[in-house]
């Protein structure tokens, strides 16, 4: 009799005390996330039971997901929004003409190694016959 209370009542409190620590955790994580200047926009819960945090600091937009039966921070991503001034920063419009010799066409993400509009003087990411430009070598090669 006294070892089944005792297994019960064991059961019991293991079960309320994982409740009791996953609410601390994610009060935790939302008064971290405050005291560095964040405003909690959205605190929700996900499909799998986490917490996901959205905040925003001037700029800057956070989010953080939490494990609340771990407290464990599975992500913690920032990012920042680009507010370029007087510059056309969309990536659909050019100009028309670029720079002599300079690059032409808009941002391509990265060094692809493909054409970068292919107007004459710009440059063609490599030696090919049939672009504009005359198929010169790319200006990673030494002049000759």
């Amino acid at each position: 009799m006294n070892r089944r209370v005792f297994m019960l009542s064991s059961a019991g409190f293991i079960a309320l005390g994982q409740d009791a620590t996953a609410a601390p955790a994610e009060e935790q994580v939302a008064r971290a996330i405050a005291g560095q200047g964040f405003r909690i926009t959205s605190r929700k819960r996900t499909f799998l039971g986490r917490v996901r945090f959205t905040a925003v600091r001037g700029n800057v937009e956070r989010e953080v997901v939490v494990d609340p039966s771990s407290g464990e921070v599975l992500r913690d991503y920032s990012r920042a929004e680009r507010r370029a001034v007087g510059k056309d920063t969309s990536r659909g419009s050019s100009s028309g003409g670029g720079e002599p010799g300079g690059e032409s066409g808009g941002e391509s993400g990265g060094e692809s190694g493909g054409e970068s509009g292919g107007e004459p003087g710009g440059e063609s990411g490599g030696e090919r016959g049939g672009e504009p430009g005359g198929g010169e070598p790319s200006r990673s090669e030494p002049p000759r």
